[in-house]
């Protein structure tokens, strides 16, 4: 008797870790799935935090989001997958539309990003939904930024999508209020006034002085860029704006204060909550 309890144990052990990993000898689409599958298993696990440790050795999860994760299970309960569609498999990357049940609550379509790392297809977090976003949602967005005589002065389409948090701040208004209500792959533009961007060009901020007071070598005309510093102690880079025969002035403003911004805004999607943890590739 002794002998069959302690295969029975040894048989529960061992079964969490293939499951996490993926089955050996299955095809890429039914490694993707299992492993999809085995996440939402250990999040509804009664052993959880033993779950989280096998994440942390196998799957690369760091402390902070362990940490995370456990107070984000707290606030969602138990997550249930309804569907799970074929994934979309690219060399080494790929991703699996999941519909995602949580309690007490509509279901959410949210698309999991997944990478392969030595031969094993692991969860890559991040994983994006399509529904509008709203306050409080981590977004990402592609945007394309110009002037009103079509200056390109930036863009995020040749990098990583810009991420930020609606309602925190972390970007000018104007911006920030267009991406509300944005569904995943919706693309709008809008023009934004100063006073939802980077404020109204203010005359307080020109500042004049001595041409002597420059360093040897500037060209003293109008549109030169010099490098000056501040009282705070910091160096800014500021055009001359206006040069007489002993001064000069100097617009110390930033650079798009004072303009119309136009934005060409594309929503990649909302960092859903009830997604894998983890880093996007």
């Amino acid at each position: 008797m002794a002998r069959i309890i302690r295969r029975i144990v040894l048989t529960a052990i061992i079964v969490l870790p293939i499951l996490a990993l993926g089955a050996c000898g299955n095809s890429d689409s039914e490694d993707i799935k299992v492993v999809v599958n085995s996440y939402y298993g250990a999040w509804n696990d009664s052993d959880f935090e033993g779950c989280l440790q096998l994440f942390s050795s196998s799957l690369g999860y760091t402390e902070d989001t362990i940490e995370s994760m456990s107070e984000a299970r707290e606030i969602t309960g138990e997550l249930t997958i309804t569907d799970l569609e074929e994934p979309v498999i690219t060399g080494i990357t790929a991703t699996i539309i999941a519909e995602i049940v949580p309690p007490d609550q509509e279901s959410e379509s949210v698309e999991i990003p997944l990478v392969k790392e030595d031969g094993k297809w692991k969860l890559a977090g991040g994983g994006l939904s399509n529904r509008p976003a709203e306050e409080g949602d981590t977004v990402r967005v592609h945007y394309t930024g110009t002037l009103d005589d079509g200056t390109e002065f930036d863009s995020s389409r040749d990098r990583r999508p810009m991420e930020f948090t609606l309602g925190a701040g972390g970007i000018i208004t104007g911006f920030e209020n267009a991406v509300y209500g944005m569904e995943k792959g919706q693309t709008k533009t809008v023009t934004i006034p100063p006073e939802e961007a980077y404020g109204p060009h203010g005359d307080e901020l020109l500042i004049e002085i001595e041409r002597e007071d420059l360093p040897a070598g500037v060209v003293l005309e109008v549109g030169t860029y010099v490098t000056i510093k501040l009282s705070s102690g910091m160096s800014q880079t500021v055009p001359i704006v206006e040069v007489t025969e002993t001064t000069v002035v100097l617009d110390t403003n930033y650079w798009l204060a004072g303009k119309d911004l136009t934005f060409e805004i594309t929503s990649v999607g909302v960092v859903s909550q009830l997604a894998p943890y983890g880093t996007p590739p």
